[in-house]
């Protein structure tokens, strides 16, 4: 039995029992005793392709720069020694010769074929696509001659010019490839001077002979072929794809068709058959399974189920309203600056000491009244139609000077009280034009609502009531403790028994002006009276209930007379007679009416015939058009899951509703938020890192490659889109933060400028939706709508309210106060400038996109319009505009203008995109700010999937290889770039940056690593990715690299499988971690204080008091606003204080952390400690496999197979450990320090053998033995330790001295390199059952024979514990990170 299980083991048997004796005897059976270990062999590797494949690439753009650099120079060196006969063009050479940096960047292009295709393409490239350009300019110009008649050869020589004069010695032509040919160049036979200055130069005019026919053939040939190539891979692929899904769904739909008879030439009807095609959308698809694939992908596109032209045409409608919105927002801004000025002017002086704001109150009551009077309009009629309308009165008109004379209201502030009237009044003839049957089909909208709007133009504002507001707990405080809101309930119910009267159902009497009930039950019900007008739901005060409905349905009564409503029911609910807030929500409901009016006129229009039909319809597959959908007073038939849609579209379901929903509203998602904004609005670190890291958008889309200079009106411009957007951005963020003041702040010439240049733009970046999507500021505004309920809350101010309601009364008082507060204006400037950051950058590339497709397609827009309009009109549709519209100058214009915004929404991160699964993913209690990394990945395909649809339009090339340029450099290298650029600088080699890699913190383990050798020669590091946008995009690809290098051990597919899961978990980790908030609340609750890496907030024999107080200062050092811990890092730093560790912080290294590039300390001493900690965990758990050996009826089957699985998990804990070591060793931790470590905490024996890459293996102890002995002893079986013996010695055998790596001074070398062969970074040896166990290295000086002494030393290890890796992570949220945090020793 025990030689076929040892067999089956793959083990040979060994009689050696003297395993299980002690001591010297142990030693002399082991083979161990004054054993001389020779050195182990270590296998060559060629050095030769250590740099990686992006590596070299990067290097050869570097080394090519200078390459075209050195050749220019050169060139016009060579012409000075060509006509004075100088040495001038040696001086050049000797002089580049002396450059380091070329010559690295050089020697890393030479190692692969990367580096050099990059490097001939930097080198002739660039200059030959300058001069193409130029050339292209100068062709433009008039009177050019010869030049002018042949404009190819014109720029073919003007790109061979700048070949020839860019090329250096070292590159050959294609005649020195071949050895023949009149372009082979001529070798030096002696010549000096001038000689040799001919000698080069006509050398180079050879290299420029073929790089002109290079350029020529790329033109005509090369770009043409490749382009048919790539267009006839997009046909074939969507053949491919139709025959797999079965392609478009139709169905034959039976019409009544009236055709005339030529016989009778009478008109007949006739029914005919005719095939529909659908369009070719998965939901509609005639396969079963392809439809449910689709209803699963719909959670992540941005339409969902909505089809994709219906998508466009409803954010068209919320850009729209947006704009209007904005624009209203404004005026409000200007009327309130409008009327500070007066007061700050002295104008009411006389009037207004004492108690200024009781008289600025009765001034903008007095506003209200004249916007509502309809004295600001008068009556015009057409001479000609007779017709008549309504138009603003001119600021002189005498009647209207007499109106403002008797309210009190100064002329100076007329002109902005009048534009926000014409606002209301312009809105309302659209709805008017736009017809009541378009208007009134909306659900919700009464029959004659069209009509009573233009009765109502020029004098309507819709009311708001505090009663239903933010404050309205205080004002029913207020109605019901006060006297004068006693006299208020007094006056409402008088006049609700005067109704009540008037129908017969009378409650009282009036004596005196007051009511007085008949009884006490007519007292109660005229109590519950007034208590259901105060909740909005009595007959007479529908309308006003309908006023505060938010996102419900359409307000009915948002277009009647103020008279609708009695005056002492309008004083009962508190009527806000503030003109600002009413001209805020009027403009609201009106553009939303309009809007959606608007959308379902066109969504009918574009799906009529599509997936809209008059009767229930049936195509294959069971696609049912069945669902009845009221669209403008129309009803359609379309399918279950497009009614659905666009119902929520006008009916949004909450997303948290029932009982358990709004518990968690109250109870958990305001502290999210709270969180969430303390890391992001709040904190300023945030906004300096938002800044630098938006600066990607610009690049990813090539917008870097522009021509910085532009002339533009005759005047030249340098970085105009920048200067231009910047200028926006700034009127914008002072327009923002004097709104939310309530004071006018900037009053220079310059800033009233660009502030007004926002106003005149707004309306257009708004309503293209450029601007207002930021997908963080989105979470946060998601998650505080979702917390609120009522109109009220549609305002910043309200939501905060709301969310501070829900903490109670007190937090409410004492963290808000009114909407005035310091805090929330201090929140709502924080959020409007985090918004104006992200805004730059999309306008910025608006108008970069803009001057882009302007060159583009301005020349054939001039010679060929009827050519532009049958290439671009079908896409002109998409954004609204009609193919005709195009003809027209304006028209082209416009379609530029959507093409940029289109652009901009699609390729930049955007919260209106992002899918309904992310969206919901934001309320839960994983995954802090999902949107941003998902709109990452959306907008680097769309960025991949526009450069190639670019360059293949002959048109767009150009704009096409600059976006796809801009993804390779800023997407997919600038990380590597950075990393290759710490590097050189540094002179840090491939073989410590991958040693630095194990002392990253978990969170930087895929992270593109630049290294910093600090002054005194320790390596530090940035973790570049913390502040690179699209590192998302390339993260997952490293992290499988990473876990393939680490996984390579196990070899074929294990490895595979690693890498492949590591890219996904990679790729998941922003939406499915732990939130802040989360991570704290499981902590302190079900982890009982333990963080999840074993790290203690509070220790449990802390009363309750201390756990409570140690739990809110762990909560506050996490989700702290202000970015406390990086500003108590930089106090530290600045004043040279230790922290509670005793550390020091570099005030240099602190300072770059405002801007995301902190220097970091890998505290490779510290880390070392915390890598043996996880080695002697292993090692516990490796003995927890010989637990098998206390069973009783554990067979020696179990116990052998127990004890070789231990020694492979020792094994492969104590192969980390020795790599761990070897890392530190290249990082420069010295060697006395190590072994120190590894000595203490492991042992003489056990830190010997790690030490010198040698394995001990585990066996069983004396314990285990008798254990064993015993188990049998009871179960009256004999002593089975004679069976077992010889196999555990062979295990003991097979892993004694067993090396962990063949040749551990290759470990870290090479980077990991999957695109080509490579050799293994990690070479674990031969099984040594067939091969014999190779020797062990020999030992260190000072260690040698005395390894026999250490079996007779304690190998108990003392140990001190850390914090594990994972702990680490808890630091590193939102700019809080400090790694060595965690490495603080456990008490």
């Amino acid at each position: 039995m025990a030689n076929e299980l040892l067999r089956g083991l793959g083990l040979e048997k060994e009689d050696d029992n003297k395993l299980f004796t002690s001591g010297n005897k142990l030693l002399q059976g082991l083979g161990l005793e004054e054993e001389t270990i020779p050195s182990s062999t270590t296998k060559g590797q060629d050095k030769s392709n250590d740099t990686g494949l992006i590596q070299s690439g990067l290097a050869g753009i570097g080394s090519g720069a200078f390459k075209a650099a050195e050749g220019i120079v050169s060139t016009g060196a060579l012409l000075l020694d060509l006509g004075l006969g100088t040495n001038e063009a040696a001086k050049v050479e000797k002089y580049f010769d002396s450059i380091d940096l070329y010559k690295q960047l050089e020697d890393l292009a030479d190692d692969r074929w990367t580096g050099t295709v990059t490097e001939l393409l930097t080198q002739f490239g660039v200059p030959g696509g300058v001069a193409l350009k130029g050339a292209n300019a100068l062709l433009k110009a008039k009177n050019l001659g010869v030049l002018g008649k042949v404009p190819n050869i014109t720029r073919y020589s003007a790109a061979g010019l700048a070949d020839a004069a860019a090329s250096t010695g070292d590159v050959d032509t294609i005649g020195d490839m071949f050895g023949v040919g009149p372009t082979k160049t001529r070798e030096n036979q002696g010549e000096k001077g001038r000689a040799e200055a001919y000698r080069q130069l006509e050398n180079k005019f050879k290299f420029g002979v073929e790089g002109a026919l290079g350029f020529s053939l790329f033109d005509k040939a090369i770009i043409p072929l490749t382009g048919k190539a790539l267009k006839s891979v997009g046909p074939i692929t969507a053949g491919v794809f139709r025959s797999a899904t079965g392609g478009p769904n139709t169905f034959v739909q039976r019409n009544i068709v009236r055709r005339r008879n030529k016989r009778t030439g009478r008109m007949e009807e006739k029914e005919v058959d005719e095939y529909v095609t659908l369009p070719d959308d998965f939901q509609f698809n005639k396969s079963n399974i392809v439809r449910a694939f689709d209803r699963i992908i719909s959670k992540l596109r941005p339409r969902g189920d909505m089809t994709k032209d219906g998508f466009l045409d409803f954010r068209n409608k919320v850009d729209v309203m947006r704009a209007v919105n904005q624009q209203v927002r404004i005026q409000v801004n200007k009327l309130e600056q409008a009327v500070t000025r007066l007061y700050k002017s002295g104008k009411f002086k006389n009037t207004m000491d004492g108690t200024p704001l009781p008289e600025r109150e009765k001034l903008m009551e007095n506003i209200f009244s004249l916007l509502t009077s309809g004295r600001l309009a008068k009556t015009m009629r057409s001479k000609i139609t007779g017709e008549t309308k309504k138009v603003l009165r001119d600021v002189d008109d005498a009647k209207l000077l007499a109106e403002i004379n008797k309210l009190g209201i100064p002329k100076e502030i007329l002109p902005e009280i009048q534009k926000m009237r014409q606002t209301i009044d312009d809105l309302g003839r659209d709805i008017v034009e736009m017809g009541a049957g378009k208007i009134e089909g909306i659900p919700g909208i009464a029959k004659g609502f069209t009509d009573t709007v233009a009765a109502n133009i020029g004098n309507y504002l819709t009311r708001s009531y505090r009663a239903f507001g933010s404050n309205k707990d205080a004002y029913m405080e207020t109605l019901y403790n006060t006297p004068a809101g006693r006299e208020v309930i007094d006056k409402a119910k008088v006049f609700i028994n005067q109704v009540l009267t008037r129908e017969g159902q009378g409650l009282g009497d009036i004596v005196d002006g007051r009511f007085v009930p008949r009884n006490n039950q007519a007292a109660r019900m005229m109590d519950d009276e007034i208590n259901k007008v105060l909740a909005g739901n009595v007959g007479y005060e529908q309308a006003a209930k309908n006023t505060i409905i938010r996102n419900t349905s359409i307000d009915t009564g948002i277009a009647k007379s103020r008279q609708n409503i009695p005056k002492p029911i309008r004083e009962l609910l508190g009527e806000i007679r503030n003109p600002t807030e009413a001209f805020l929500e009027t403009g609201a409901k009106l553009s939303k009416l309009l809007g959606e009016a608007k959308y379902i006129d066109r969504l009918r229009k574009t799906g009529e015939g599509k997936y809209f039909f008059d009767q229930p319809t049936f195509a294959q597959g069971g696609v049912a058009f069945n669902k009845p959908l009221n669209l403008g007073g129309k009803t359609v038939y379309t399918t279950e899951r497009l009614a659905k849609t666009i119902s929520d579209q006008f009916n949004p379901q909450e997303v948290l509703g029932g009982a358990l929903g709004s518990i968690y509203k109250v109870s958990f998602l305001p502290f999210k938020a709270l969180t969430q904004e303390a890391k992001t609005t709040l904190n300023p670190f945030t906004h300096v890192r938002n800044i630098i890291s938006a600066l990607s958008f610009t690049g990813i889309n090539g917008n870097f490659f522009n021509s910085p200079i532009r002339v533009i009106d005759g005047k030249t411009r340098f970085f105009p889109a920048f200067t231009e957007a910047l200028d926006i951005v700034k009127g914008q963020t002072k327009s923002q933060i004097e709104s939310d003041l309530g004071k006018q702040l900037f009053k220079s010439e310059k800033s009233l400028n660009q502030i007004e240049k926002y106003i005149n733009s707004v309306q257009e970046l708004q309503g293209r939706g450029v601007i207002n999507t930021n997908a963080n500021l989105g979470d946060l505004r998601s998650m505080l709508n979702e917390i609120s309920t009522g109109a009220h809350n549609l305002t910043y101010e309200g939501q905060m309210n709301t969310l501070f309601g829900r903490l109670g009364q007190k937090a409410a008082k004492g963290l808000v106060g009114d909407t005035q507060g310091f805090v929330s204006k201090g929140r709502s400037v924080a959020r409007g400038l985090y918004q104006s950051e992200d805004d730059f950058f999309k306008i910025q590339n608006y108008i970069a996109e803009q001057n882009k497709y302007h060159d583009a397609l301005d020349d054939l827009y001039k010679t060929d319009v009827n050519r532009f309009v049958a290439q671009y009109g079908e896409e002109a549709t998409k954004y609204g505009q009609l193919k005709d519209d195009l003809f027209t100058r304006k028209g082209y214009d416009e379609f530029i203008k959507n093409k940029a915004a289109d652009t901009v929404r699609n390729n930049i991160p955007n919260y209106d995109y992002v899918g309904s699964f992310i969206r919901g993913l934001r309320f839960s209690p994983i995954g802090n700010f999902v949107s941003f990394p998902a709109e990452v990945i959306r907008t680097g395909i769309n960025v991949a999937r526009q450069g190639f649809k670019e360059i293949n339009d002959p048109n767009l090339q150009s704009v096409g290889w600059k976006r796809l340029a801009g993804l390779g450099v800023f997407g997919v290298g600038m990380g590597e770039g950075a990393v290759l650029a710490g590097q050189l600088g540094f002179g840090v080699s491939n073989k410590v940056v991958n040693s630095l890699k194990e002392f990253l913190p978990e969170w930087s383990e895929n992270s593109n690593i630049v290294p910093i050798r600090k002054p005194d020669g320790e390596i530090h590091f940035i973790d570049f990715s913390h502040t690179n946008a699209y590192d998302l995009l390339t993260r997952p690809l490293r992290a499988a690299l990473g876990e393939y290098g680490r996984a390579s051990e196990e070899q074929g597919l294990k490895a595979i499988d690693d890498a492949g899961f590591a890219a996904v978990k990679e790729l998941a980790q922003p939406f499915f971690s732990e939130a802040i908030l989360t991570e704290w609340l499981l902590d302190v609750t079900a982890r009982d204080g333990q963080k999840k890496s074993g790290a203690r907030i509070w220790n449990p024999s802390d009363s309750g008091t201390e756990k409570f107080f140690k739990g809110t200062i762990e909560l506050f050092g996490r989700a702290s606003p202000l970015g406390y811990s990086q500003l108590k890092r930089l106090y530290a730093s600045g004043v040279g204080a230790p922290d509670k560790y005793g550390r020091t912080f570099d005030f240099s290294s602190e300072f770059m952390g405002i801007f995301g590039f902190r220097i970091q300390d890998p505290f490779v001493e510290r880390g070392l400690n915390f890598k043996i900690k996880e080695n002697q965990d292993a090692k516990t758990n490796a003995n927890r496999e010989l637990s098998v050996v206390f069973q009783s009826g554990a067979t020696a089957e179990d116990i052998v197979k127990a004890l070789d699985k231990a020694n492979e998990v020792k094994f492969k804990a104590d192969q980390a450990l020795f790599k761990d070591i070897e890392a530190a060793k290249n990082l420069g931790l010295p060697d006395n320090v190590i072994r120190k470590q590894i000595i203490r905490r492991l042992g003489k024996k056990e830190g010997a053998f790690v030490l010198q890459n040698r394995f001990s293996p585990l066996k069983l102890t004396s314990g285990q033995i008798q254990a064993i002995v015993k188990n049998a002893r009871i179960a009256g079986l004999p002593n089975p330790m004679g069976s077992i013996s010889p196999l555990v010695t062979s295990i003991f055998q097979k892993y004694l001295n067993r090396p962990f790596f063949d040749n551990p001074d290759s470990l870290f070398e090479r980077p990991l390199d999957i695109l080509e062969d490579r050799e293994q970074p990690i070479v674990i040896p031969e099984d040594p059952v067939d091969k014999p166990v190779p020797a062990a290295p020999s030992a260190p000086s000072g260690s040698g024979n005395q390894l026999l002494d250490a079996l007779n030393i304690d190998i108990s290890s003392a140990g001190t514990g850390t914090l594990s890796q994972s702990d680490r992570s808890q630091l590193a949220k939102s700019g809080d990170i400090d790694i060595t945090e965690a490495l603080s020793r456990r008490t």
